[in-house]
């Protein structure tokens, strides 16, 4: 300091009499304490930052979760409606003791209807333009009642 221009040497009274020092034993107590107390203030904020972090990861967790539950559900749902399709169709032939050739081409096995069943479950209710894209056979598709008759 003693380096400095005239104009711009502060001397060490001019410091505690700037800051309201009485000592230099007093000025490092102040420093101390004040580094001590942004250090809480910022191990408290680094805390509480890691928490709301936290809980932002355990509910974008949740979400996802919750979102890929209801996408398992679905698909079991579908793939129970389809199982208990299949199994309905070879119960009605083992009670009646008929085969269902017109309803099933021939050559036509469980796991193609179960797959031409899933491309239906995969098509969207309010189109009904995409039956026309199913590759299923004439039994499949959907009569009209007046060529039933």
């Amino acid at each position: 300091m003693k380096d400095l221009p005239a104009t711009l040497h502060v001397e060490e009274e001019d410091i505690m009499r700037i800051l309201k020092l009485p000592d230099i034993k007093h000025l490092l107590f102040e420093v101390r304490h004040m580094s001590r107390y942004i250090e809480e203030k910022f191990l408290f904020k680094s805390i509480a930052f890691k928490t709301i972090f936290q809980d932002h990861i355990q509910e974008a967790r949740d979400h996802i979760y919750h979102i890929e539950v209801k996408a398992l559900e679905q698909q079991c749902i579908e793939d129970g409606f389809i199982r208990g399709f299949l199994k309905g169709v070879c119960l009605m032939q083992r009670k009646t003791r008929v085969q269902v050739e017109d309803g099933f081409p021939s050559g036509f096995y469980g796991d193609e209807i179960e797959s031409e069943l899933q491309k239906a479950f995969d098509l969207d209710v309010d189109d009904e333009t995409d039956l026309d894209r199913l590759d299923l056979s004439p039994s499949f598709k959907p009569r009209d009642r007046a060529s039933a008759v």
